[in-house]
């Protein structure tokens, strides 16, 4: 006979140590430079307004960069 939770529970063991390593430290870092909290920045302005089409930074245009750069998250 053979027991059928054996390989299951290995699996579930295996995905909590992989989550476990994956998600450990996640946040430690934060966003890093300058460029990285700009960007951040002008997503949550376009996603305040419902504008997906002009970007802006200080409630301001910001046109350094094309909008669907922002739309990837």
């Amino acid at each position: 006979m053979s027991d059928a939770k054996g390989p299951r529970q290995e699996w579930i063991v295996l995905a909590v140590v992989c989550g476990f390593l994956f998600f450990y430290g996640l946040g430690a870092f934060g966003l890093v430079g300058a460029d990285e909290p700009r960007y951040a920045q002008v997503a949550r302005e376009m996603l305040e307004r419902g504008d997906w089409v002009t970007p802006t930074l200080g409630h301001q245009p910001w046109l350094e960069k094309p909008p669907l750069l922002y739309w990837r998250k």
